[in-house]
């Protein structure tokens, strides 16, 4: 009786071992995949279970890769509490190709400081995230993968840039968009 009772006990710490080693696999293979892959996957996974019409707007502009200010527009026009969600769900970690004008080239090392609105007056990062903080929910900071593709630009310039969107603006708390491993497109 009693080596019946320890190998079943060993069966069961093997069965507990083997599964738990399964799922870490599948989880590893899951960490693993490519940014645009999941993020692709995400929107598309989700197609039906958009909690408004204005999130599927925005979880559409996303996808089909629309420019800045009719993104954020779309983003700022969501119900607060949809606001969250939607970021998480449908544009964080997302490669978007933006267009602006450029406001500042030298206050952030390897960054472009850029203005997506059309009111844009030469104001620089330190007036517009000191001064005029109204301009900062309507700004985005791309940092460059080569701070080279600075070369050639500056202040004014209209400049159309690819990245990953990784942090975003607020319009209430004048909070602004920041993405990452950017490239200079025109």
């Amino acid at each position: 009786m009693n080596k019946s009772k320890w190998f079943i006990g060993v069966l069961v710490l093997v069965l507990i071992v083997v599964i738990t080693g399964c799922s870490s696999e599948t989880e590893t293979k899951e960490k693993k995949e490519p940014k645009e892959a999941k993020t692709e996957k995400k929107v598309e996974e989700s197609n039906d279970s958009y909690s408004s019409d204005e999130q599927k707007k925005v979880a559409e502009l996303v996808n089909n890769n629309a420019d800045f200010k009719q993104v954020v527009d779309a983003y700022y026009a969501l119900a607060t509490d949809e606001r969250s969600p939607t970021w998480d769900n449908y544009m964080s970690g997302n490669m978007v190709t933006w267009t602006g004008t450029i406001a500042d080239l030298d206050a952030i090392g390897d960054s472009i400081v850029v203005y997506g609105s059309d009111d844009y007056n030469g104001e620089d990062w330190s007036t517009i995230s000191s001064d005029k903080t109204d301009m900062m929910p309507y700004t985005f900071i791309v940092e460059l993968k080569d701070e080279s593709q600075k070369n050639g630009l500056k202040q004014g310039d209209k400049v159309t840039l690819k990245a990953s969107l990784d942090s975003r603006g607020d319009k209430e708390l004048k909070y602004n968009w920041k993405l990452y491993e950017g490239e200079v497109v025109e």
